[in-house]
């Protein structure tokens, strides 16, 4: 008699501690995890369109990542070809090849701009290439100018839209333009910059101005 109690004991035993990881295991695969929501975007394509503010032909450049989160990374295209002393609008567009082109996930550049609160674009080029902005970018300083023409809710400065005005032709003939993709979930501020959060891109284009 008391060999089967011991062992209907051992079988409860077993069976709670079954129950409880099985809570445990579920509780970690839980679909609302912050974590998730907080984790980079999949980019496989950036596009570049800098409008003349004067309606000329816009110039358009991408950059594709075909293999999303693979062991490629995202490659310009085509070098960025401006006409000298000429004011652009500068728009960009992002989006996730990988997925259904139908659903929530592949216009990133819409989710960017919806989460505005936790992303932020920063930009940097060689010194003389652009009028306006002066410098270099705020890619190294965040708080070097960038004519940034959209904003968060919170009024701080997003990057889907800026304005440029190239230097006038002759004065530089070709140089480095920058731009990088910050994910800032509940750090983003007037101060954070290129070391703070994650990266979803840093990609690097030649820009000749013509």
């Amino acid at each position: 008699m008391k060999i089967h109690i011991l062992k209907l004991i051992q079988k409860i035993i077993f069976l709670n501690a079954m129950v409880l990881t099985s809570m445990l295991t579920l509780s970690g695969c839980d679909p609302d995890d912050p974590k998730k929501e907080n984790a980079p975007e999949t980019i496989t394509q950036v596009k570049l369109t800098f409008a003349p503010t004067d309606g000329s032909a816009a110039i358009v450049v991408t950059a594709n990542d075909p293999d999303g989160e693979g062991v490629l990374d995202l490659l310009a295209d085509k070098d960025i070809v401006l006409n000298g002393n000429t004011e652009y609008i500068l728009s960009l567009e992002m989006f996730n090849g990988l997925a259904d082109p139908n659903s929530d996930g592949y216009d990133i550049g819409k989710e960017v701009e919806e989460e505005g609160d936790e992303h932020l674009l920063l930009f940097g080029w060689t010194n003389g290439i652009f009028d306006s902005p002066q410098g270099n970018g705020n890619v190294d300083s965040r708080n070097d100018p960038v004519n940034y023409l959209d904003s968060d809710n919170k009024n701080l400065p997003l990057g889907l839209e800026t304005k440029w005005k190239t230097a006038s032709t002759g004065a530089i003939s070709a140089g480095t333009f920058r731009i990088i993709l910050k994910h800032q979930p509940g750090i983003k501020s007037t101060s954070s910059g290129a070391g703070d959060g994650e990266t979803d891109f840093d990609i690097s284009f030649t820009l000749i101005v013509d």
